[in-house]
This record gives C-alpha cells, sequence and structure tokens, in this order.
C-alpha cells in the first residue's frame, strides 16, 4: 500500500510539472521568427511609405512648375510683333517672355501695365548641391525713365523687329537688348527671381514649329527648332510659327538630394539636348534612355532619387 500510495503521488508532481527544456527552446525560436517576420513587414511598409513620399515629393515640385509655365504661356502677349527670348544652353536653358500676368515692380511710383516680364532658369549657388527652378516676374510700367514703357518691339521699314530692341539683343544673349540686366543674371536682376521649384537639375526647353501650309517639303521634315536657330525664330516671329512649347525636367526628391554631393550631381550632364534629328524622341524619351544605360556607376540617392517630367504645351 506504501509503494502503491507514494507510486500516485510521483506521478501527480511530474505531470504538474513545468516546460522541458526542449519545449522553451522552440517555443522561442518560433516567437523569434514571428519577431523577424513582423520586423521585415514593417521595414517593406516604411520602405514602400517614404519611397511614395519621395515620388509625391517630385510630383508636386513638377505639376505646381509645369502649371505655371503652362498659364505664363497661356498669357503670353499674342503679337508677332512681341517677342521672347530661349537661350539654349548646353544643359539648362532660360526662357524668356513677355505674358499679361503680375509681376514686381520695385517702384511704386511708376504706374504698373497688364504686362509682365517672366522668365525661368535653373540656379546653383556657387559651392551647394541645392539647384532651383526660379521664376522672374519683373512688372513693366505704362511710362518709364530707363527701361521701354511696353515691350512692344520696333519695326524696320519692312516690318521686321528691330535686334536691338529684342529680348534676344544684338548678340542672342540679350546683349543691347531691351531688358540686359536681367538677362546677363546680375545681382540686380536676382531680386526678380522667385523658386518656383527645388531640386531641379535639368531644365530643357525644345519648340515645336508648326508646319508650312504653303511649302509641303515642310511637313516631312522634322518640326522641332534647332538649337541654332531658336533664337531667332522667337526673335523674329514671337510665337506665331510655332505649336508647341516642350518643357522637361529633371528633379531628384529631397531625402535624397540631401545626400549627394557636387560631384554627385555631374552625370546630369549626360542629359543631353535633343537635337531636331531625334524627334520624335523628346527630352524625357533620351534621358530614361541615357539612365537605363549609363546609371549603373553613379551614386545610389542620384540613381533612387532622379524622376523625369515633361509636359507639351499648344499655343
Amino acid at each position: 500500500m506504501n509503494l502503491l500510495h507514494h507510486h500516485k503521488n510521483r506521478s501527480v508532481a511530474t505531470s504538474s510539472g513545468g516546460f522541458t527544456l526542449l519545449e522553451l527552446m522552440v517555443a522561442i525560436s518560433v516567437l523569434v521568427m514571428l519577431c523577424g517576420l513582423v520586423m521585415q513587414l514593417m521595414g517593406s511598409a516604411t520602405r514602400l511609405t517614404s519611397t511614395s513620399k519621395q515620388a509625391s515629393d517630385c510630383d508636386a515640385e513638377a505639376r505646381f512648375a509645369l502649371a505655371q509655365i503652362a498659364n505664363d504661356l497661356g498669357h503670353r502677349i499674342r503679337r508677332s510683333d512681341v517677342d521672347a527670348f530661349v537661350d539654349k544652353n548646353k544643359g539648362n536653358d532660360r526662357f524668356f517672355l513677355f505674358s499679361e500676368t503680375p509681376g514686381w515692380m520695385p517702384n511704386s511710383k511708376e504706374q504698373a501695365s497688364t504686362v509682365s516680364l517672366i522668365g525661368y532658369r535653373v540656379y546653383n549657388p556657387p559651392g551647394t548641391s541645392s539647384y532651383q527652378l526660379q521664376r522672374l516676374a519683373k512688372g513693366l510700367p505704362w511710362t518709364s525713365g530707363t527701361e521701354r514703357s511696353l515691350p512692344f518691339v520696333a519695326l524696320d521699314s519692312m516690318q521686321r523687329p528691330i535686334q536691338t530692341t529684342t529680348l534676344a539683343g544684338t548678340n542672342e544673349k540679350g546683349a543691347g537688348g531691351t531688358f540686359p540686366s536681367v538677362l546677363a543674371n546680375n545681382q540686380s536682376a536676382d531680386s526678380f527671381y522667385q523658386v518656383l521649384a527645388e531640386n531641379v537639375i535639368r531644365f530643357e526647353v525644345s519648340l515645336l514649329r508648326k508646319p508650312n501650309p504653303l511649302n509641303p517639303a515642310s511637313l516631312g521634315i522634322s518640326p522641332v527648332v534647332p538649337n541654332n536657330e531658336a533664337v531667332m525664330e522667337l526673335a523674329s516671329y514671337g510665337f506665331t510659327r510655332l505649336s508647341a512649347v516642350v518643357i522637361s525636367l529633371a528633379i531628384v526628391d529631397s531625402q535624397n538630394m540631401a545626400k549627394l554631393s557636387p560631384q554627385d550631381l555631374a552625370p546630369a550632364g549626360y542629359f543631353s539636348d535633343t537635337v531636331p534629328a531625334d524627334y520624335p524622341i523628346l527630352p524625357v524619351d533620351q534621358w530614361n534612355t541615357i539612365f537605363s544605360q549609363q546609371s549603373s556607376g553613379w551614386a545610389r540617392p542620384l540613381k533612387s532619387g532622379i524622376r523625369f517630367y515633361q509636359r507639351t504645351i499648344s499655343l
């Protein structure tokens, strides 16, 4: 009896004991696996959210800039004797036109007209990796002392614009033009510029020419105005011979831009200008090809942060 009673007590003690070492090890392993899975899912969600935010960052900058440029072009002065000016640099372009839109006038004593000088440029402060697409909006007075009161250019006996009165000027870079101080980008002109979009490393302006219905041969040639003719095209005819302006932008999101040095941004120079022979390949088509073929050695923030945008603005 004593032996039987002792055996029963021993069975009860064994059945009410804790987990074995093997059971604890299995439970800890399962817990570690679950924690790792949860952390992996959270990391993926964080990266996805970050990527989405970076893309929306660039989208917002591009959307605002392209909408403003389209608005300025939509309110351009629609006269053949009012010129415009595109500085087709190797790399970032500059673009100036006259538009019926508000502009800043530092001299409040002058009566403002409805016309402003509008311009766009990419500005890179020396020694920094900061790039800004800036917009100039200079109000024009009805009467003025040193500047012409209104932007309409003078015509010669053949009803052609006199070159020294145009935005392009005598050397097609603004010298001798109506607003040389503004086009020269000197310090006094900088006060007229405001930031239109941040982190824009490429700004390209392409002009699409209308086919000439009186010249059937023009239907078979490229409608893109060559770089060497773009200045004179706008200076001589305004927008009357153009069907559209194509604006192309390359933007890096702010998070990746903060990680880039000026040397890291050197590949932006690879996004060369599109020439008429490339049509209908416009800048962003060409830039995408360059990116896919040459970006393997670029800095990682540039590869993951750069985005291209393009808008064709019909005139």
